[in-house]
């Protein structure tokens, strides 16, 4: 009854735009592309089956957007896109106890209902499943840094102010935009974004690292990029050229990366693949 109530609530939330859609786009033109076309099929008939309720996001690529859409109506599931591994710049600070409920474990869920669960369920969860693919290989999602005047963190920069062209941003919405790429490009230019991007960054030059399926050792790698990269410059400070260049670089190549590992996850998920998922979850009594 529980499920059921929740699923409900799911079906019937108010649906707002979501700002930072490009990237998760990107990343789900990737990764269809390189579906099968037995895998496309099916996810597509998933997707389409909550069309009634989500008319916005009635394609494979538009829904990895929807759990960004239905955030600011439903709290509840605010959780699911991060994971706060403290980053602490001075020794003495101690980090709060890690949240259980965080974007591994919604992974897991998601995982978890595409393979054991019915329709409805494995229609919301894919599409919580295509963005938290998404959102995982974002850097600052991973992350959030400790120093004395924040002891409790800056949830993965959202606390963390910078300057860009001369106006006030936070870090956060700065690698949210792709530092600057996904600014004033509409939506049509995904499919070309997402062939100059695997053109840049084939699959078969990163298929080691695309066919890992271990959701915390993905949040290990986006924590510690942030650690070495986004973190570079000081907080005040406006992003100079060098660091606009590495940073968007390091966009591509990991909106690459989660396209290809979402596509070789869902082949095994709900492709015919007799391949063993070792995804890192915990097995489900």
């Amino acid at each position: 009854m529980k499920r059921l109530f929740l699923l409900n609530t799911f079906l019937f939330c108010f649906h707002v735009f979501g700002w930072n859609d490009m990237g998760h786009a990107i990343v789900a033109q990737i990764a269809y592309n390189s579906l099968s076309p037995d895998v496309k099929a099916k996810a597509d008939a998933l997707i389409s089956s909550l069309d009634s309720f989500y008319p916005a996001d009635n394609t494979f690529v538009k829904a990895a957007t929807w759990a960004d859409h239905i955030r600011s109506d439903w709290k509840a599931f605010e959780r699911w896109h991060y994971v706060d591994q403290p980053f602490a710049t001075n020794r003495t600070l101690r980090a709060d106890r890690l949240s259980n409920e965080n974007i591994v474990w919604a992974l897991c869920q998601s995982t978890f209902a595409l393979q054991h669960e019915d329709k409805l369920a494995r229609a919301m969860m894919l599409r919580f499943l295509l963005h938290f693919v998404g959102d995982i290989h974002q850097p600052l999602h991973a992350i959030t840094r400790l120093e004395p005047l924040r002891p409790h963190g800056d949830h993965g920069g959202n606390d963390f102010h910078i300057m860009v062209d001369g106006k006030p941003m936070n870090l956060h919405i700065y690698w949210d935009i792709g530092l600057g790429q996904f600014e004033a490009v509409g939506m049509d230019k995904v499919p070309s974004m997402a062939a100059q991007y695997t053109k840049e960054f084939p699959r078969e030059k990163m298929a080691s690292k695309a066919s890992n399926m271990t959701y915390s050792t993905w949040a290990k790698e986006s924590y510690l990029l942030s650690k070495k990269n986004v973190y570079k410059l000081p907080e005040g400070s406006s992003p100079d050229k060098a660091y606009r260049e590495n940073g968007q670089r390091l966009v591509r190549e990991q909106i690459a990366l989660a396209g290809y590992r979402l596509a070789h996850l869902l082949e095994r998920l709900i492709g015919t693949s007799n391949e063993t998922l070792l995804t890192g979850c915990p097995a489900k009594s």
